[in-house]
């Protein structure tokens, strides 16, 4: 699972009369300018085999249909697998934001929050993993983009992390992660649990 972070922009510009828009700097404009570019940092600066992913997810600004809108704020988040692009992508997104407030002739502050770690999963304990639960039970998955902070623990010592899988079309159970109508069967726990214990007696078995 990807290393993520969280940015916040700030673009100022300058309101004035929708009618005399020379006479301002246009927040918008400036705002939908920056969000192309900073698309096109996945597509022109990252190695294509590099998963990583940038996303504004939120764009809020301008007072009324007839005003050139002061101030805009976007919210966005950064997705990456490795850590040099990760920090590849908060320099050009800073880099970006500078030449167009100095294009513009206005304030534009970017904010980063770092958040989780990627997701690494030790080879050893993959193997040991699926020795003990069995290979046909197991489904191995793509890298996936969403976060956790179980990389937290995963810097200090070697560590595991698995999905349970609680899809089940049968049950009407079929909407994903932060969906409104996501539900499943909560008896997959004890199957969590279960597959926990097989495999701390199958360790013990190896160092017995």
């Amino acid at each position: 699972m990807a290393q993520t972070g969280e940015f916040d922009i700030f673009v100022k510009g300058k309101s004035s009369h929708g009618a005399m828009p020379h006479t301002g700097q246009d927040s918008i404009v400036i705002a939908a300018e920056l969000t192309s570019s900073i698309q096109n940092i996945i597509s022109r600066s990252i190695d294509p085999i590099e998963p990583a992913v940038i996303t504004i997810g939120k764009i809020a600004g301008g007072e009324r249909r007839n005003v050139i809108a002061g101030e805009v704020v976007m919210e966005g988040t950064l997705r990456a697998f490795n850590d040099s692009i990760y920090k590849k992508m908060k320099r050009k997104i800073t880099i970006i934001s500078k030449s167009l407030s100095m294009a513009y002739d206005c304030e534009i502050d970017v904010i980063y929050r770092d958040m989780y770690p990627f997701v690494n999963n030790d080879k050893k304990l993959v193997e040991e993993f699926i020795e003990a639960v069995g290979s046909e039970d197991i489904e191995i998955v793509k890298p996936q983009m969403t976060a956790e902070d179980f990389s937290y623990y995963q810097k200090e010592i070697p560590g595991l992390f698995f999905f349970l899988g609680v899809k089940n079309k049968d049950m009407g159970f079929v909407y994903p992660l932060h969906n409104a109508k996501f539900n499943f069967n909560e008896s997959v726990l004890a199957m969590g649990v279960e597959v926990y214990i097989k495999t701390l007696l199958y360790k013990n078995s190896l160092e017995s």
